[in-house]
This record gives structure tokens, sequence and C-alpha cells, in this order.
């Protein structure tokens, strides 16, 4: 059997390719294929077809968590081509779920929130200005990492959906919005909705892009309200226009879509 190392980045390649020239490991054994996976052909791998696919997954030009989503993608293309058997290949990970929680935010939300008076001065015109241009140009959820911002969580840890990277993209069914709460289980003021990736590796084995779970305790979410984020990833953050008080509502209202089509999704959350 043979190893095929399949990256497009000449600088990763040429190093994986040392490492298999100091160790005398040969092309029979590990050959690196320098190529994007979207154009690998049957005549890269002999004609064969591959046993097992294993890969992170991760891009990087990807900056929202959803966006390494383009494995699900690569894999269907390379099902397409036939390099990939949808009945004898085993693919890792094989499925994947987007995850989102309410939190209250230490300082992270004042990014987008007016100032109004500075040392007495009135700048209530320059807010206008630059909420309005907020309004216009940023995205409704923006990538940060939530390890550099400290946050209380608010609600429960919450799945929006999940795919199965067995399945064909033309396959998922999630073609209408889907509405949902977020419900309040602390106290404290909600100013954003936090939302990352988790895949399942293989049976028991599972890489969170956003949380870090206590599996010591044995807890599929943590019991504590301060939150451990994955430092080697950013996630994707909702920033509420209004916050919300625990007193006033009970839950956060949202609405979630994802363009199978364009990869991208839809997230908008308001007061219950």
């Amino acid at each position: 059997h043979i190893i095929y190392i399949v990256d497009d980045n000449s600088r990763s390649t040429k190093w994986i390719k040392s490492v298999n020239l100091m160790n005398n490991i040969t092309d029979d054994r590990i050959r690196v294929i320098e190529r994007n996976p979207m154009d690998l052909i049957l005549n890269d791998i002999d004609n064969e077809v591959i046993d097992i696919v294993i890969a992170e997954p991760y891009f990087s030009t990807s900056i929202l968590p959803w966006h390494n989503l383009h494995y699900w993608y690569l894999i269907d293309q390379l099902k397409s081509s036939g390099i990939v058997s949808s009945n004898q290949t085993i693919v890792f990970p094989f499925s994947a779920r987007l995850r989102a929680v309410a939190v209250e935010t230490d300082n992270l939300y004042k990014i987008k929130q007016p100032i109004n008076t500075v040392e007495g001065f009135d700048v209530k015109d320059f807010d206008d200005i630059v909420i309005n241009a907020i309004e216009e140009c940023d995205s409704t959820v923006e990538p940060h990492a939530m390890w550099e911002y400290p946050c209380k969580k608010l609600s429960d840890i919450r799945t929006l959906m999940e795919i199965n990277f067995n399945n064909s993209p033309t396959e998922f069914s999630m073609n209408e919005e889907n509405n949902g709460i977020l419900e309040f289980i602390n106290d404290g003021v909600c100013h954003a909705v936090i939302l990352w990736m988790e895949y399942e590796l293989c049976a028991g084995i599972n890489l969170s892009t956003g949380v870090i779970y206590d599996e010591s305790a044995g807890d599929s979410d943590l019991q504590t309200d301060r939150l451990k984020w994955n430092c080697y990833h950013k996630q994707g953050v909702y920033l509420l226009k209004v916050s919300v008080d625990k007193l006033s509502s009970k839950y956060l209202n949202y609405i979630f879509n994802y363009n199978v089509s364009t990869g991208e999704i839809m997230f908008k959350a308001l007061s219950g």
C-alpha cells in the first residue's frame, strides 16, 4: 500500500519530502503529490481507488469555522472523479456539527458599542458614522480568537446542524431557514452568540475548534460557566446590536440557514 500526501503548498511539501529523504522513505511507500486535491486525477495515484482518506480538516484560506467544510465538497469531487469510492473508502473525519452558545463577554462586545461621550465631549455623530459603516460593510458573524476574550456561558451549548461526510452535499436537506432558541441558564447580560465546528475524527475521538470540553469528567458540555476555548482556531462571533439581560428575557430567538451551494451560513439572533 502507498500513502499519498496531497498538498499544493510548496513549503509543506518540501518539508515532507526532506523528512522522507532523511528516513530513507521512497515514493513507493509515501508519495507526495504537489497539487490541489480538487485537481487530482486517477493517473496521479496509478489508477487505484483510495482505501482511506484522512484530514484535519484545515485549509489556510479558511476565515470562519465552517469554511473548512470545503473538505466535504472535496470528498464529493474525489468520488465524482473515481478516486474515492462511496462504498469502499473510509473517510476520517466522518462527521461534523456546528455548535452555538450565548455568552456574556468581559470586553469584546465594546467593539460595536457607541462611545457616547469622551472627557465630556459628545461624540454621538462619530458613533453614528461608525455604526452605519459596520452595518453596511461588516459581516454579521466575525472571526475572533475567543481565548483572548474571557466570557461567561449563559445558555446550554446547542447543535445547529450536523453533517455526514459520507453523504454528498447535494443530499443535504437544510434548504430553508431554521428557527430555534438559546435558553438562558445562568444570570448575566448576553452580548454575543459564539459559533464553532466540531469534528468526529473516528469513534470516540472528537476535535472541537471552539469550546474545550472537560473529558476527564465525562461531560459532553462543560459544567462551569467560564468557557475554555481552543487557542489554535478562531471562532465565529455574532454580536447582538442590543444586549439582553436575563432579567428581561429568558432566551434568545435565532434564525439559521446553511447555503450548501455557497458554503456560507446565515445567522441572526434577537431577544425572546
